[in-house]
């Protein structure tokens, strides 16, 4: 697992936990990195373009620049901009859903982000998911390794490995 949720306002995060707030309130997460000590960012609550009948979030990525990616069970994707711009609301490549799987989110070296939703592993690119992959099975977990490896491990003890652009199943 990548980047995650580790509390709300000092409060232990619970992974079904919803982030539900008063617009414009402030919300304090603090965010445990794989590879690095916990830090904490501020998030003001807003309302994100378009609707999303439940935000429950399943994973949560701080980008290189300092975005912030929450992916949801409805297999949208929030993101707002290190900038602090306005939230986006950016559904799946298979639009809404309500298939309540994990969506699991990372960053690679180059910047690209990554979600695997089910057997889709898609990357955005100009504002949208396209899927780069389908795995046999589906996805359980992510991790980019330090030499710009994408390793996805899926069900009955499948691995996928993206390395120099290619992918190859084991």
């Amino acid at each position: 697992l990548g980047d995650h949720i580790e509390s709300i306002d000092h409060n232990d995060f619970a992974s079904e936990h919803d982030l539900d707030g008063s617009i414009g309130t402030a919300v304090r997460l603090t965010i445990v990195r794989e590879s690095s000590a916990a830090f904490e960012v501020s998030v003001i609550r807003g309302q994100p373009n378009g609707t999303i009948p439940d935000i429950r979030v399943s994973d949560v990525l701080a980008d290189r620049d300092g975005g912030l990616w929450f992916s949801t069970r409805t297999q949208a994707v929030l993101t707002r901009p290190s900038d602090h711009s306005d939230w986006k609301m950016i559904p799946g490549p298979e639009g809404p859903t309500n298939a309540r799987q994990q969506v699991r989110l990372v960053e690679t070296l180059d910047g690209t982000i990554y979600r695997c939703s089910g057997r889709v592993v898609s990357r955005f690119d100009q504002g949208s998911w396209k899927q780069d992959f389908r795995l046999e099975w589906p996805a359980e977990s992510v991790h980019m390794s330090q030499d710009g490896t994408l390793w996805i491990g899926g069900g009955w003890g499948t691995l996928n490995v993206k390395r120099k652009g290619d992918w190859t199943p084991y």
